[in-house]
């Protein structure tokens, strides 16, 4: 009985864990939709260091290319650049090489999917392969960071 316990709590700091490195829920938000005070939430957020992740996460090439996109329709517009040419240039050749790679906003979701479709069929299994998808996207995160 303790095993399940653990699976279905370490299954709640998954969920929860997602829930704010992914979906940017509130430690209170995420507190209401599972049920647990707050303070349980925060102590987890700390725990497993998810404010790091976090900032990993929005350092990613997506967030890079909102920013590049942003410049083009403001400069498109007739605004003026808030890049000087030369910093532009070097931000957009980045750009052009994180392009060539692999997406973790992309490889998250594939993840996450494929973790669902897991957990219907060896809910077990799908919890060990979760924690590793995870181990996963974070080192994929810190290679692009």
């Amino acid at each position: 009985m303790k095993k399940i316990e653990a699976l279905e709590k370490s299954a709640e700091v998954n969920i929860a864990e997602m829930l704010y490195i992914e979906k940017n829920f509130t430690i209170k938000a995420i507190a209401e939709k599972l049920g647990k005070h707050p303070k349980t939430i925060a102590a987890w957020r700390d725990k497993y260091n998810w404010d790091e992740a976090k900032e990993l996460l929005q350092g990613s090439p997506l967030e890079l290319n909102k920013l590049l996109l942003k410049e083009a329709i403001n400069i498109s517009k007739g605004g003026k650049a808030t890049f000087d040419s030369v910093a532009l240039g070097r931000v957009m050749k980045a750009f052009d090489y994180m392009a060539k790679k692999t997406n973790p906003t992309v490889v998250m979701e594939v993840l996450m999917e494929l973790d669902n479709f897991h957990s219907a069929i060896d809910p077990k299994e799908a919890h060990k392969q979760t924690e590793i998808h995870r181990q996963f996207l974070l080192h994929k995160i810190q290679l692009q960071g």
